[in-house]
């Protein structure tokens, strides 16, 4: 910083410097057998320092309003911000509660899928030896089921909000993160998809039956769907929305210092 105000500095005082120079060795070239009076030199010298002040002043107008249009452009910049940010931040936290938390009335995605999976298993234990807990493990496991297609609903709700944001409005230093949070929800949701695709509970069309028969026949419905509730990804997903959401606030935060100092300039 002191570097920049020396080289500042510096083209102040060689400014000054020329400005007093030139009239001086205009002076001492034409003092060789000269004949000008000093009424001509009066003349010159308003002329110039008339020009000098005319230039300086016209400068410094345009510097102004230079300034004064990039100042602008960069509280516009950063008023667009605000409006990607008061989309994504209540956006981000809704995930936090579909995916990590859930809430009073609904668990997390994966403790559903958790609960689905267990009481389908109690359901298949008492299958024609208890019918009336048959029949209480199916509705809760139906229940659960439920739930996990209205958490998949609302995250494709999510989606198209995402993909409505203009991205010309996403800063540079948050379009990284901003990108990978489009590509994990379509993860996320790709990932409850396949869930219930492989679930008997799931309402299906007869080529969806038939493939779902398929894939139950060759790899086990029940593990697949095992497997996904265990896969790391899902825990990997949410922590990434967590550290996206926490740069995003952090972001917001700069912002918002930067537009107050803007404001203040001329």
């Amino acid at each position: 910083m002191s570097i920049i105000k020396n080289k500042k500095m510096l083209v102040v005082i060689l400014t000054i410097v020329f400005v007093i120079a030139v009239p001086m060795c205009v002076n001492w070239l034409m003092s060789f057998g000269n004949t000008v009076t000093s009424n001509d030199w009066i003349g010159f010298f308003g002329s110039y320092f008339g020009a000098l002040i005319g230039g300086l002043v016209a400068f410094g107008a345009a510097w102004i309003q230079i300034n004064r249009m990039r100042k602008d452009s960069q509280i516009e910049e950063i008023k667009n911000f605000f409006k990607v940010y008061y989309v994504l931040d209540p956006i981000f936290k809704d995930l936090s509660i579909l995916l990590n938390y859930g809430n009073r009335n609904r668990a997390s995605l994966i403790n559903l899928m958790h609960e689905h999976l267990n009481r389908e298993h109690d359901m298949n234990i008492y299958e024609g030896e208890d019918i009336r807990k048959f029949t209480d493990n199916r509705g809760l496991a139906k229940l659960a089921l439920l739930k996990i297609i209205e958490v998949n609903d609302e995250l494709k709700l999510i989606q198209n909000t995402i993909e409505s944001i203009n991205d010309n409005y996403i800063p540079y230093e948050f379009y990284e993160a901003y990108i990978k949070t489009k590509n994990r929800l379509r993860q996320i949701i790709d990932f409850t998809e396949t869930f219930l695709f492989h679930d008997e509970l799931t309402e299906k069309t007869k080529e969806q039956k038939e493939l779902n028969e398929y894939h139950d026949k060759h790899s086990n419905n029940d593990v697949i769907q095992a497997r996904l509730v265990e896969d790391r990804m899902y825990g990997e997903i949410t922590a990434s929305f967590y550290n996206y959401h926490d740069y995003l606030t952090e972001l917001f935060n700069q912002k918002s210092e930067e537009i107050k100092k803007l404001k203040k300039l001329f």
